[in-house]
């Protein structure tokens, strides 16, 4: 079993302030669930229900990926500045009082058109992250079902350079946008036609829409078959790369503002953004040499990706898929995983978990 990590406590002394992101809903909001079968029939939508938050275990409203996922950055990003967590009026987490950074903003203080509310898709909420009121420049974007595991740094995020410090995009699979060329075209055309094109199903919103972005890159910089997906994980960003994507494709941002659920027809804020800041200049990659970030991810059916996380320690790690369909002896394996972690961590700075 991987040792205790040891915790560094201090903030850095140089470098821009950062703050953290999160989107989340509660999952036992019976008015909003309400709201959304509302909206859902009005759009003659179906929808499913598998990738819902996680009800809390026992009744007990610490149970819960946001509750375990704060502790994290709690114990692994101790030199963040503040911590945003964006969720629907009336919505507040029953334990915000435990992290002190932690503040709730609610959709309807950032969206612009509040007609286009309530919203059920997180892309329409992710095109609105920028404009929390008193947000840094540099912020991590972070979904509630995502955890540090390991102590991080700013610099695991923001490359510094001469032009500032820039957000680091990870994609899935790894890739050197100076290898590729029209030249490597014809080698990869199956795996361009599959993650790059977009097709006419209407089944995979989430698919489609980065496909959207893929193709409209190919279009307006270079046509790349290697470009991958952006990786799911704490996403670093910059205001001022957000707003360049507005600038860019202003009807295309108010497209997936006002889609209250995910659509095939449109694009995904964050790969789009982002990929367009690296095109131009102000985002990087890193060589695989260059970047200490260990990952996982997966399915969380049967408990052995927890299993997973404990023996590898990775630094960050999504509980992908996990949800009440898995049953409760399942979703224990993770909620005692994540206790595991904390406490090891807190152990660690000398402090007492009880």
């Amino acid at each position: 079993m991987a040792s205790s990590p040891s915790i560094q406590t201090e903030r850095p002394k140089t470098g821009p302030p950062i703050d953290a992101v999160y989107t989340w809903i509660d999952a036992t909001d019976e008015a909003r669930l309400a709201q959304r079968e509302e909206w859902l029939t009005h759009y003659k939508m179906s929808e499913s229900d598998r990738r819902l938050p996680v009800d809390p275990v026992d009744g007990n409203p610490k149970h819960t990926e946001l509750y375990f996922s704060l502790h994290t950055l709690k114990v692994f990003a101790p030199w963040l500045r503040k911590i945003w967590i964006v969720t629907q009026r009336p919505q507040v987490p029953s334990f915000l009082g435990e992290f002190p950074r932690a503040s709730v903003v609610h959709h309807d203080q950032i969206f612009r058109d509040g007609h286009v509310l309530p919203t059920f898709s997180s892309r329409a909420i992710e095109t609105n992250l920028h404009r929390i009121p008193g947000l840094t420049e540099h912020f991590i974007y972070l979904n509630d079902d995502m955890f540090l595991g390991q102590p991080l740094t700013p610099s695991d995020f923001f490359l510094e350079t001469a032009s500032g410090h820039l957000p680091i995009l990870r994609t899935v699979k790894r890739w050197k946008p100076s290898r590729s060329s029209p030249r490597s075209l014809a080698l990869h055309l199956q795996y361009a036609e599959e993650l790059q094109t977009v097709v006419s199903k209407r089944d995979n919103a989430y698919v489609n829409s980065n496909r959207r972005v893929h193709t409209w890159l190919n279009e307006n910089f270079v046509r790349d078959p290697l470009r991958s997906n952006l990786a799911h994980q704490a996403t670093p960003l910059t205001i001022s790369l957000i707003d360049a994507a507005i600038r860019r494709l202003p009807e295309e941002w108010d497209l997936m503002e006002s889609l209250r659920f995910r659509h095939s027809d449109s694009m995904s804020p964050l790969p789009l953004a982002l990929f367009l800041a690296l095109y131009q200049g102000q985002a990087v990659v890193l060589s695989h040499e260059r970047d200490r970030l260990k990952r996982a991810w997966g399915s969380a059916d049967n408990g052995d990706l927890m299993r997973r996380v404990l023996k590898e320690r990775p630094h960050l790690f999504c509980l992908n898929d996990l949800g009440p369909h898995l049953g409760e002896a399942t979703v224990r394996i993770y909620w005692r995983g994540l206790h595991k972690i904390i406490k090891e961590a807190y152990e660690a700075q000398g402090i007492s978990t009880g």
